[in-house]
C-alpha cells in the first residue's frame, strides 16, 4: 500500500529531529519531487563567523570588499597600478602629512608639554580626544 503525504511529511519531520546540527550548520530537508517525497535532498546554510569584511585584507591585497547594511548586498572592487604618476602637489602633501604625524608623536611623548596640553585639552569642548587636540594645536603651529 502506498503512503499517503501525511506520512511522509511526518517522516520527513521525524529524519529533522534525527539529524544533528552544529552551530556552525543548519540542515533543512525539502522534496525534490512534490509527488514522491521520498527522494529528499539538504540544503546546508553556512553560518559565517564573521559578518562582513570592508576594504582589503592586507595592503597587498589586489581586491577590496565592502557591505551595504541598508540593502544588504556585498560588493567587491579591484585595485590596480595606478595610471598616472604621483604629481609634486600629491607629494608635497604627503610629505606635509608625515611631518605633521611625526610632530604629533614627538609632542605627545614630550613631557614638557604633557601637562599643559592636558590641561587645555580639559578646557576645550571641540575635539573629542586629546590627540585630535594636540594634531590641530600642531598643524596651527606648522602652518603659521
Amino acid at each position: 500500500m502506498e503512503e499517503s503525504p501525511l506520512e511522509n511529511i511526518r517522516e520527513l519531520r521525524e529524519l529533522e529531529d534525527r539529524v544533528e546540527t552544529s552551530s556552525a550548520l543548519t540542515t533543512t530537508w525539502s522534496s525534490v519531487n512534490a509527488r514522491d517525497c521520498r527522494t529528499r535532498m539538504a540544503q546546508v546554510e553556512y553560518a559565517f563567523p564573521v559578518d562582513a569584511v570592508h576594504g582589503r585584507i592586507s595592503k597587498k591585497h589586489k581586491i577590496g570588499f565592502a557591505h551595504r547594511k541598508e540593502s544588504g548586498k556585498n560588493y567587491t572592487t579591484s585595485y590596480g597600478q595606478r595610471s598616472t604618476p604621483v604629481s609634486d602637489d600629491e607629494k608635497q602633501y604627503r610629505t606635509y602629512w608625515g611631518q605633521l604625524a611625526s610632530a604629533v608623536a614627538a609632542r605627545l611623548q614630550d613631557p614638557t608639554k604633557q601637562p599643559q596640553d592636558q590641561l587645555d585639552f580639559k578646557n576645550q569642548t571641540e575635539h573629542s580626544t586629546l590627540r585630535k587636540y594636540v594634531w590641530a594645536k600642531v598643524a596651527e603651529e606648522m602652518n603659521n
